[in-house]
């Protein structure tokens, strides 16, 4: 395993696979991302101490 070359072409996943884990990354980012905001929103009001 050590001293043999590869190169990145041949270690890539097969193009579905990296399509579907962008998908999903960008659905989750989606998801999170205005979760995100908001918590950040009411933390910097103040708003959570609250809770």
């Amino acid at each position: 395993m050590l001293g043999t070359r590869m190169t990145i072409v041949e270690a890539a996943a097969p193009t579905p696979t990296l399509w579907m884990l962008t998908i999903v990354a960008a659905i989750a980012l989606v998801v999170v991302g205005p979760a995100m905001a908001l918590l950040f929103g009411l933390a910097q009001r103040g708003r959570l101490e609250h809770l």
